[in-house]
């Protein structure tokens, strides 16, 4: 028997803000940015703010409309992924199975941790009040047979909810739920069953498999059995990351020479802050690019060697930059990730006898590297104590900001 629970967090970033900031409980917080800025998305709002009709990827202009006097504050994405880390890292004390699905929402696979459902049900209690605890922050929970049904069960309560939908109890839960409960149907696609006269999940159920295929093209299969309860989905834990990378969506379009050559520094120590934090090098480097009429571009080099260093980054992705159709933009948005991971061994800071280099064990193979590591040994520190990584380099690259 399979037990699969779900775990969402109830308005993550703005449940982070409110309890660093006490003053803002009970008040309407909108996380996402100052109304002013034209390109501007709320990505989180309080339950206070949600009653205004304020959802997540509203625009902020809008957001403000409907609460003027609403809190908006900027996105603290380093604090709410510290957070989310000791989310998961609690989690992992209850299963060694859990699927993130996004920063601060999983399933868990409790089949062999929990003999029944009754037991399931006093673990989401237990987990539920680990997070209270420990975070101070709260998660609504379902539990179910499996991921669909315990995906639905966490939203019927939020916030603060805890659902068990039993397997006796599956039919009687999704023939009294509406299309808006139906996960993964995109609004385009509920408007068109609307039209078609089905506004509910029992309305579904008197379809034929050809018939939601037609509506929903390949889909349809697939919701064929779900509104049946038959999800055969495993609880899958991600395997190492395949490549790592940063990107930037500009509040204005991004052109220029110098303003672009710092764009592409920042990105560079992004992403080699994040590589020095796992230990990890790789081998081929992606710009990716987006212009103002949203076409997208990426352009790549793969090396026969391994790198991490950011100004190695930097001086890479000014040659692929050369590459693009506009190099100078302007841009809405610039990212930059290093694929082809392996592992690298840091080398002692003050050694002298450099370690010989392996194939099968890719490492730093220069003198010079080791600078590269203690300036992310304290960048790491910076970012430990709320500060935003990096703020320290090696002083590159030039004033000027062009190539070398």
């Amino acid at each position: 028997m399979r037990i699969i629970g779900h775990v969402d967090m109830d308005a993550f970033f703005a449940a982070i803000e409110v309890r660093d900031h006490p003053e803002l409980r009970g008040k309407p917080i909108i996380v996402g940015g100052r109304p002013g800025e034209p390109r501007g998305v709320v990505s989180t709002a309080s339950y206070e703010a949600r009653r205004y009709g304020i959802r997540s990827a509203m625009p902020l202009a809008t957001a403000f409309r409907l609460c003027p006097r609403g809190i908006f504050l900027p996105v603290d994405m380093p604090r709410y992924v510290a957070v989310s880390q000791q989310l998961f890292h609690l989690l992992s004390e209850f299963t060694p199975l859990i699927e993130p699905v996004s920063i601060d929402e999983a399933f868990l696979d409790l089949s062999d941790v929990a003999a029944d459902f009754g037991e399931a049900e006093r673990l989401a209690h237990a987990i539920k009040e680990a997070i209270k605890t420990r975070l101070q922050l709260t998660a609504s929970m379902g539990v179910a047979p499996n991921k669909f049904l315990a995906k639905i069960a966490s939203d019927l309560q939020k916030p603060d909810g805890l659902t068990v939908v039993r397997p006796q109890d599956v039919d009687n839960l999704l023939l009294q739920l509406p299309l808006e409960r139906l996960w993964g149907l995109g609004v385009k696609s509920r408007e068109r069953l609307q039209r078609a006269g089905i506004h509910s999940i029992a309305d579904l159920r008197l379809l034929s498999r050809a018939q939601l295929r037609a509506l929903l093209g390949s889909w349809g299969e697939e919701v064929y059995d779900l509104i049946r309860g038959i999800d055969e989905r495993p609880v899958t834990s991600p395997g190492p990351a395949k490549s790592v990378g940063r990107e930037f969506t500009f509040p204005e379009d991004l052109a220029g020479s110098d303003r672009i050559h710092q764009e592409l520094a920042r990105l560079a120590r992004l992403v080699s802050s994040r590589l020095a934090e796992t230990c990890q090098a790789g081998r081929t480097v992606i710009l990716k690019a987006r212009y103002t009429d949203f076409s997208t571009h990426t352009r790549s080099r793969t090396l026969p060697y391994s790198l991490w260093q950011a100004h190695e980054l930097y001086r890479l992705a000014c040659d692929l930059l050369q590459q693009l159709p506009q190099p100078t933009g302007p841009f809405r948005l610039l990212g930059l990730s290093l694929a082809g991971l392996v592992p690298y061994r840091q080398l002692p800071l003050l050694d002298e006898e450099l370690p010989v280099t392996r194939t099968d064990q890719p490492q730093v193979a220069h003198r010079s590297d080791r600078l590269d590591d203690l300036v992310a040994r304290i960048n790491r520190q910076l970012k430990g104590a709320g500060e935003e990584t990096p703020l320290i380099s090696r002083g590159w690259p030039p004033r000027s900001y062009h190539r070398y």
